[in-house]
């Protein structure tokens, strides 16, 4: 299982902005009343009209698009809050979410995943795993550290490195939520620090397996 859930946020986060960067069609956007629909590109080559198949918008994304600030300076916020859940070897679905700031080329994404169903054990590991990696950045030449604190129960670690172009800042929840906010160095050290200034945490707090 290690293998699989360790590397789950950061993975996440480095999938997305490897995606295709231009905004969604306007026209395929539907609120969450309306629902959305699925579209198979091939598909939708093929034919004039969009097939008839409609489908609940997930739950996750209007739970956590509440939560997640709208817009990050002038970075603004992706209309859609994507989904990326993982499956342990055990069966467990770990529940994961992205969004994703965008300001020209320059993006910052905010994962959330949620290890609530996991052991302590397992969730320290996976935590600890993640704390090693920044580690591994911390340690270049010109890296900026420093520690987070928002309550007892709401910390972390930020490593800012301007050389590698790369900030990344880590906040765990209750031992249960982890956060993972990366981005390019064009914002400074002490606007990247802030922004978890713009963040829910004590509602992100409540959320229990998002679903």
């Amino acid at each position: 299982m290690k293998t699989k859930l360790l590397a789950l946020p950061i993975v996440a986060l480095i999938s997305i902005f490897a995606c295709d960067t231009e905004k969604p069609n306007k026209e395929l956007q539907k609120d969450q009343e309306s629902g959305w629909t699925p579209v198979d590109s091939n598909l939708a080559n093929e034919t004039d009209e969009l097939p008839e198949v409609i489908e609940t918008k997930p739950p996750a994304d209007t739970s956590l698009s509440n939560l997640l600030p709208k817009k990050i300076y002038e970075y603004l916020g992706d209309l859609e809050v994507q989904n990326s859940d993982h499956q342990t070897s055990t069966g467990i679905i770990i529940r994961s979410v992205v969004r994703v700031y965008r300001n020209q080329e320059h993006m910052i994404g905010i994962n959330v995943s949620d290890f609530s169903k996991l052991s302590q054990k397992e969730c320290k590991e996976i935590f600890d795993y993640n704390y090693k990696s920044l580690k591994l950045l911390s340690s270049k030449k010109g890296a900026i550290t420093k520690q987070i604190t928002i309550n007892k129960d709401i910390n972390g670690r930020m490593v800012f490195c301007e050389p590698l172009n790369k900030a990344i800042m880590i906040i765990t929840i209750n031992n249960e939520l982890l956060i993972t906010i990366t981005t390019d160095t064009k914002i400074d050290s002490q606007k990247f620090n802030e922004i978890t200034k713009l963040i829910n945490f004590e509602k992100l707090k409540r959320i229990k397996q998002i679903s």
